[in-house]
C-alpha cells in the first residue's frame, strides 16, 4: 500500500478522536432528570454511555499515536487491508453494510426525537451523539476503503471512468434532472389513483414524463463524442488547477460549507412561502413555477432535516461558483478563499440564498452557460442554459444575450456555423420551452396574464428597475460593488468577458419590473466574478510593485473589510427572526407540552407547523389568515384555543384589538427584531 493510504488511515484515526470528544461533550450538555442522577450530574445510563464514548475516543487516540510511532505495525496493517481489497466480494459487502449503517444513522438524525413515541424520545436524545458518531465512522470507513481500493486497482478504476464515464459525460449530466422527475412520478403513481382517471391530470402526467426522459435524448445526439470531448476538456483543465493547491481549496471549501450550513440551520425556513410548499405539503401535480427546484426540495426533505434542504441546494450553487473561480484563476490561489469570504460575510446574500435557493441555482447555471458561449463552447453553454431554464424562467435573461453573442460570432466568422451542434441546440431549446410552458400555465392561472412581470403603476420601462438595482448594489452590497469596480483595471483575458457579460445581462434583466429581495441572487454570480477580478488586480499590482509582506497586509485589510459587513445594524440577521435573535423554537417546545388538544394556530408569512409536528403534536390545525382585516378579526373570535403568530399590527390589527376579543400574551416571545408577536385565547 502507498504512503497516501497510510496517511489516510492516520487522518481517519485523528478525525475520530475529535469526533469522539465532540460527542462526549455534547452528551454532557444534555439536561438530566434530577430523580436519576448518580454521579457528576449524570444518570446511570448516561454515565455508562459517556464512559463508552470516552473509552472509544481513547482507543482511536491510541491508534493514532501508535500509527505515528510504530510505522512497521501500520505497514503490516495496510498490507493486510491490501489483501482484503483484492477480494471483490468482501469489498462490496463491507461497503454495503457500512452504507446501511450510514443511512440508518442519517434516518434517525433526520427523524428527530419529536417524530417517535414519547416514551422513546428521551433515549434517542441521549443516544443522538453516539448515533451521529457511528454514522460518521461508517461514512469515513467507506471513504477509506475506496481510497485503498483505488490505489490498489488504479488502472482498472481509471479505465472504468475513462470508458464508461468520461465518454458519456453529457448523459451523466442530464441523469440527475431526469431522476428528480422520475422519483416524483413514481411517488405519485404509488400514492394517487386519480392520475389516469382524471383527463387533466393524465395530461400533466405526460408533461412530467417528457421531462423525466431527458437523459434518453443523449442517445439521439449526433456528434455526441465531440460534445463529450468539449466537456471533458473543461473538466480536465479544472482538475489540473485544483490539484495544484488542493489542500488550500479543500480546507477553504470545508470552512465555507460548515459556516454556511450552521447559519442555514439557525434560520427559520418557514419564513419563505415557497419553502412551505415542500415543508408542509407536497407540491401540487399541476405545474407550478419553478417545478424542478420545488420537486428537488420536496425529495431532499425526505432524507434530511428541513432546515438543511435550502442550504444544501444553495451550497451546491456556491460550490459551482467556487469551482468556476478555480477554473479562471490566473493569480495567487488565496484570491479564491478571499472572494468566497466576501460572499459568506454578506448577510443579505447568505439570507436570500437560504430562503430563495430557487433563484440562485438558475442564476449560476445561466451565468456559466453564458460564459461558455462567450468562450465559443456552444454545446456546453446550451446545456447549462437549458438546465437553468428548467429550474426557473429568469434564465431567459441569459438566453437572450447568449443568442446575441452567437449571432455576433456568426457575423464575424461564418465558420462558427460548423461549430454548432444543432441536435444539442434543438434538445436544449425544446426542454427549455417545455419547462417554460408549465411556468406560463402557473403565471396565467395565478396572475391572469404575464403582464404583471412588465407593468405596474408609476413604472418607466427599463429605467425604473435599472435605477433600483444600482441603488441595491451601492446599498446592501457596497463592499462587493466597490471591489468589483477594480475589475476595470485588471489586465487579463477574462476582464472583457466579465464586463460584457454583466452589461448584456443587466440590459436584458431590466425588461422585467421585478426587483429587490431575493431577486438580487440573479446578479450574484456576475457581481462576485467582477469582485474576484478586482481582488486579482490588487494581488497582481502588489506582486509587481511592492514587497511580499504588503500582500499579507492587503489580505488582512480585505478580511477586516469583509467581516465588517456583519457589524452594521441593517444586516439580514438583525432584521429577520431566527434562532440567534429569538426564542421562538424554545416557546414552540414549551407550548407543545402545555397546550390542550384541538388547538388552532392562526399565522401568516411564517409557519410553526414544522416544529409542532416534530414534537408529536399532529392534532393541531393551522389556518393562514387572509389579507382581509374584517374577515380575519371575525375568524380570530371563533371558540376554542387559538394561537396567533403574526407581525406587529399586521392588517392594522393592534394589540388593543386583540385584548378586546380575549387574547393574552401568555408566552413571552423574545424577538430582537421587534416584528413578531405571539398571542393566545382560551388556552387555559
Amino acid at each position: 500500500m502507498t504512503s497516501r493510504v497510510r496517511s489516510s488511515l492516520q487522518i481517519f484515526f485523528l478525525l475520530n478522536v475529535f469526533e469522539g470528544l465532540g460527542a462526549f461533550v455534547y452528551l454532557l450538555t444534555i439536561p438530566s432528570d434530577d430523580k436519576q442522577i448518580l454521579l457528576f450530574g449524570l444518570s446511570p445510563a448516561r454515565l455508562a454511555l459517556a464512559a463508552a464514548l470516552l473509552l472509544a475516543t481513547l482507543i482511536f487516540l491510541g491508534l493514532f499515536t501508535a500509527s505515528t510511532r510504530f510505522g512497521s505495525r501500520l505497514i503490516q496493517f495496510t498490507n493486510w487491508l491490501s489483501r482484503i481489497m483484492t477480494r471483490q466480494i468482501v469489498f462490496w459487502i463491507s461497503n454495503l453494510g457500512l452504507l446501511l449503517v450510514t443511512v440508518s444513522a442519517l434516518s434517525l438524525i433526520a427523524l428527530g426525537p419529536g417524530r417517535i413515541a414519547v416514551r422513546y424520545q428521551a433515549y434517542l436524545v441521549r443516544l443522538l451523539p453516539l448515533v451521529i458518531w457511528v454514522g460518521l465512522i461508517a461514512l469515513q470507513t467507506m471513504t477509506l476503503l475506496f481510497v485503498a481500493y483505488f490505489h490498489l486497482h488504479q488502472a482498472r478504476v481509471r479505465y472504468f471512468f475513462l470508458r464508461f464515464v468520461g465518454n458519456h459525460i453529457l448523459f451523466y449530466t442530464l441523469l440527475p434532472i431526469g431522476a428528480v422527475f422520475t422519483i416524483y412520478l413514481t411517488y405519485k403513481l404509488s400514492s394517487s389513483s386519480y392520475i389516469f382517471t382524471d383527463p387533466e391530470y393524465r395530461r400533466y402526467f405526460w408533461y412530467y414524463l417528457v421531462q423525466a426522459a431527458i437523459p434518453l435524448t443523449y442517445f439521439f445526439v449526433p456528434g455526441k463524442a465531440r460534445v463529450n470531448t468539449e466537456i471533458k476538456a473543461e473538466l480536465e483543465k479544472l482538475w489540473r488547477k485544483f490539484k495544484a493547491h488542493w489542500k488550500l481549496f479543500l480546507i477553504a471549501w470545508i470552512c465555507f460549507a460548515a459556516i454556511y450550513l450552521y447559519l442555514g440551520y439557525n434560520a427559520i425556513p418557514t419564513l419563505n412561502a415557497r419553502a412551505l410548499r415542500f415543508l408542509e405539503r407536497e407540491p401540487p401535480f399541476i405545474p407550478i413555477e419553478p417545478m424542478l427546484g420545488m420537486l428537488l426540495s420536496f425529495e431532499l426533505n425526505w432524507v434530511m432535516p428541513a432546515e438543511l434542504v435550502s442550504p444544501m441546494i444553495s451550497l451546491f450553487a456556491f460550490t459551482l461558483i467556487y469551482l468556476f473561480f478555480i477554473f479562471v484563476n490566473e493569480e495567487d490561489a488565496s484570491i479564491i478563499p478571499l472572494t468566497m469570504l466576501f460572499i459568506l460575510t454578506n448577510s443579505w446574500i447568505v439570507y436570500f440564498s437560504l430562503m430563495g435557493n430557487i433563484e440562485l441555482i438558475p442564476a449560476v447555471f445561466g451565468f456559466l452557460g453564458m460564459f461558455s458561449i462567450m468562450r465559443r463552447r456552444y454545446s456546453l453553454g446550451a446545456i447549462l442554459l437549458m438546465i437553468g431554464a428548467m429550474i426557473k424562467a429568469s434564465t431567459l435573461f441569459f438566453v437572450i444575450p447568449a443568442a446575441l453573442v452567437i449571432g455576433y460570432h456568426i457575423i464575424r466568422d461564418r465558420r462558427t456555423l460548423k461549430e454548432l451542434n444543432y441536435a444539442v441546440a434543438f434538445i436544449a431549446a425544446f426542454y427549455a420551452l417545455w419547462a417554460l410552458f408549465g411556468i406560463y400555465l402557473y403565471i396565467t392561472n395565478t396572475h391572469g396574464s404575464a403582464d404583471y412581470l412588465f407593468t405596474s403603476k408609476g413604472y418607466i420601462i427599463w429605467v425604473t428597475p435599472a435605477l433600483r438595482w444600482i441603488n441595491q448594489f451601492f446599498g446592501r452590497y457596497i463592499y462587493l460593488t466597490l471591489i468589483s469596480l477594480l475589475a476595470f483595471f485588471y489586465k487579463g483575458k477574462y476582464r472583457n468577458t466579465a464586463l460584457t457579460l454583466f452589461v448584456l445581462v443587466f440590459i436584458a434583466r431590466n425588461i422585467s419590473r421585478l426587483w429587490g429581495g431575493y431577486y438580487i441572487l440573479f446578479y450574484i454570480p456576475q457581481l462576485v466574478f467582477l469582485t474576484f477580478l478586482g481582488i486579482s488586480f490588487l494581488f497582481r499590482t502588489i506582486s509587481s510593485h511592492w514587497p511580499g509582506y504588503v500582500k499579507w497586509f492587503v489580505i488582512g485589510a480585505l478580511i477586516v473589510t469583509s467581516v465588517t459587513q456583519w457589524t452594521t445594524e441593517t444586516n439580514a440577521y438583525n432584521t429577520t427572526i431566527n434562532r440567534f435573535n429569538s426564542n421562538l423554537i424554545e416557546l414552540v417546545t414549551q407550548m407543545a407540552a402545555e397546550l390542550p388538544r384541538e388547538v388552532t394556530v392562526v399565522q401568516r408569512r411564517i409557519s410553526i407547523k414544522l416544529y409542532f409536528d416534530r414534537l408529536g403534536r399532529d392534532d393541531i390545525q393551522y389556518f393562514n389568515y387572509s389579507e382581509n382585516r374584517e374577515r380575519t378579526l371575525q375568524g380570530l373570535q371563533e371558540s376554542g384555543c387559538i394561537v396567533l403568530l403574526s407581525r406587529q399590527d399586521d392588517l392594522k390589527i393592534t394589540d388593543t384589538d386583540l385584548k378586546a376579543i380575549g387574547y393574552q400574551q401568555i408566552y413571552d416571545l423574545q424577538d430582537d427584531t421587534g416584528v413578531w408577536r405571539l398571542w393566545l385565547k382560551d388556552c387555559d
